[in-house]
C-alpha cells in the first residue's frame, strides 16, 4: 500500500456475495453468465502481469513511476538476469526519484566494476560514502576500484577511512588486511584479519589472507 494500492483486491470477496445475489433474479442470470466471463477473461489477462518478478515491478513501476523503492526493485530483477542496460535504467530511475539512495546508486558502481568502468564506479562510490559514511561495502569497493586505478597508498588510506567510519563489516576488514600486507604492513594485516575474524569467525577469506600473511 506505501507503493500502489491493492486494497481494490478485497473487493473481490465482495463480489461473490453480489453474484449469488443476482443469480437469483431470473432477467438477470442469463446477462450473469456473460458478465462473468468477461470480468473471467479480464482478471486472466491481468493476472498476466504477476506471472514472474520482473512483470510484478514492471506494473507496479506504471501505477507508481516516482517510488525508488519500486524501480531499485526492478533493477535487482534485471541485474539478476544480465540485462545491464535495464538495470542501469531501472537504478537511474530510482535516483531520479531518490538522489539519497544508497542502494541504488552503489548497485550503479557495480554494473560499472562489473564493465571494467572503474572511474565511473569512482566517482559513483565517492557519493555513496559520502551520504552514507556507515555503509562499509561502499568503503570497500571504492578503495578495490581506486587499487583498480593503480593508486593502492590511496585505496588503503580509504579502507581504513572506512574501518573506523563504517559499521563493522568483516568483509572490509579482510580487503584492508589484504592491503596492508600487500604494502608490507605486516602488523597491521593481522589485526584487520582478527578483527574480520572477531566479527566472522567462520570467515574462511579471512582466515586464508591471515595464513597467506609473511611472518617476518
Amino acid at each position: 500500500m506505501r507503493v500502489t494500492p491493492v486494497a481494490d483486491h478485497y473487493a473481490y470477496f465482495a463480489n461473490v456475495g453480489l453474484m449469488i445475489l443476482l443469480a437469483g433474479i431470473p432477467r438477470v442470470r442469463a446477462a450473469l453468465a456473460v458478465i462473468v466471463i468477461g470480468w473471467a477473461m479480464l482478471t486472466w489477462q491481468y493476472a498476466g502481469a504477476f506471472a514472474t518478478e520482473e512483470g510484478i515491478w514492471r506494473h507496479a513501476a506504471e501505477r507508481a513511476p516516482r517510488s525508488a523503492f519500486v524501480w531499485y526493485n526492478l533493477g535487482t530483477v534485471l541485474d539478476k538476469k544480465a540485462d545491464r542496460e535495464g538495470a542501469a535504467e531501472s537504478y537511474r530511475q530510482a535516483l531520479s526519484a531518490d538522489p539519497s539512495h544508497t542502494l541504488a546508486r552503489y548497485n550503479m558502481a557495480g554494473l560499472a566494476i562489473s564493465a571494467g568502468r572503474f572511474a565511473e564506479a569512482e566517482s559513483e562510490l565517492r557519493l555513496v560514502v559520502a551520504r552514507d559514511p556507515r555503509y562499509a561495502p561502499g568503503h570497500a569497493n571504492l578503495a578495490y576500484v581506486i587499487h583498480m586505478q593503480g593508486r593502492p597508498s590511496e585505496a588503503l588510506a580509504v579502507a581504513r577511512s572506512g574501518m573506523l567510519s563504517a559499521d563493522p563489516n568483516p568483509d572490509l576488514a579482510v580487503y584492508l588486511c589484504r592491503l596492508e600486507a600487500e604494502s608490507g604492513q605486516f602488523v597491521a594485516a593481522r589485526a584487520a584479519c582478527d578483527a574480520a575474524l572477531a566479527m566472522a569467525p567462520g570467515h574462511v577469506q579471512a582466515a586464508q589472507a591471515k595464513a597467506a600473511i609473511p611472518q617476518n
